[in-house]
C-alpha cells in the first residue's frame, strides 16, 4: 500500500498554529462582510491602529497626489484594498518562507498574492458587479496552503510539480 503524499494530521496542526490576525484586521473583516457597512467604522478601525494607518496612507499617496487623512486614503484605495493591507501586514508568511518549488522566490510569491487581491478590487471597480469583500482576502491568502503543503512533499512529487510547471509532466506520467 502506498503512503499518503502528505500527513494530514501534521498539516492541520501546522495550519492551526498559524498566527491569528490582529484585532484591526478581524474587525475590518467583520465590518466589511456586512451587506451595508458604515465607512466611518472602517476609518475608526484604521485610525486606531498606528501601523495600519501608516501603511494605508503610504499606499494611498503618490507623486501626483498627497493624502494626509485616513478617510481620504480609504476612499482612494477602496475597502477591499484596505482590508488586504490589514491582512497582508499580519500575514508575512511570504517573507519568512522559502518556496523554491513554485518558481517564485518569497518576495515574488508575496507580491503575486497582493497583486491578486488588488486585481479583485480592480474588477469590482471596473465591472460594477457586487464582488464580495471576501474575494480580495481569498486572493491574498491563496498561496498559504500551497506553502504549507510544499514543506511536506517528497522530492519526487516536487520534481513532478516543477516538470508540470514547465509543461513536461504529462510525458513523464506516460500520458
Amino acid at each position: 500500500m502506498s503512503h499518503p503524499l502528505v500527513d494530514l494530521e501534521t498539516l492541520f496542526r501546522e495550519a492551526n498554529a498559524l498566527e491569528p490576525l490582529p484585532r484591526s484586521a478581524t474587525r475590518l473583516i467583520s465590518i466589511l462582510s456586512e451587506e451595508e457597512w458604515d465607512p466611518d467604522d472602517v476609518v475608526e478601525v484604521v485610525s486606531l491602529d498606528p501601523g495600519l494607518t501608516g501603511r494605508v496612507l503610504g499606499m494611498a499617496n503618490s507623486a501626483a497626489v498627497e493624502i494626509g487623512s485616513v478617510d481620504a486614503a480609504i476612499l482612494r484605495l477602496g475597502s477591499g484594498t484596505v482590508l488586504s493591507v490589514a491582512i497582508g501586514s499580519a500575514v508575512r508568511w511570504g517573507r519568512r518562507c522559502h518556496p523554491p518549488d513554485y518558481g517564485l522566490d518569497a518576495q515574488e510569491l508575496w507580491s503575486s498574492s497582493v497583486a491578486s487581491a488588488l486585481a479583485v478590487d480592480g474588477m469590482r471597480a471596473l465591472t460594477g458587479l457586487p464582488i464580495p469583500t471576501e474575494a480580495a482576502t481569498a486572493a491574498l491568502l491563496r498561496d498559504v496552503g500551497r506553502l504549507l503543503i510544499a514543506r511536506h512533499l517528497d522530492s519526487e512529487v516536487l520534481r513532478l510539480l516543477r516538470s508540470a510547471r514547465s509543461g513536461g509532466a504529462m510525458a513523464e506520467l506516460g500520458a
